[in-house]
């Protein structure tokens, strides 16, 4: 980072519908911890060695969060096609 930033500053910026930051090191996300959930997991710790640096780890369940991204797709185009006859 260009100035020295906070892990909860960080936590704060990533947070979000789709993502759940874990709250220590110990419930850091693993592949094993992601399938199954629809979410992005991460963890975030401070870097020793950089003051404005942060270490991140996430994980997610690719074949699910795919499904899910093809169903809201599918579920956005069925809205928006017209009623009515063909043309």
């Amino acid at each position: 980072m260009e100035k020295p930033v906070t892990v909860a500053d960080v936590t704060r910026a990533l947070a979000g519908e789709h993502v759940v930051v874990s709250s220590s090191p110990e419930d850091a996300p693993t592949n094993v911890s992601a399938a199954g959930q629809g979410d992005i997991l991460v963890s975030i710790s401070a870097d020793a060695n950089q003051k404005n640096g942060v270490w991140l780890w996430a994980t997610t369940d690719n074949l699910r969060l795919a499904a899910l991204t093809a169903v809201e797709c599918a579920e956005t185009m069925t809205a928006s096609r017209p009623r009515g006859q063909i043309q």
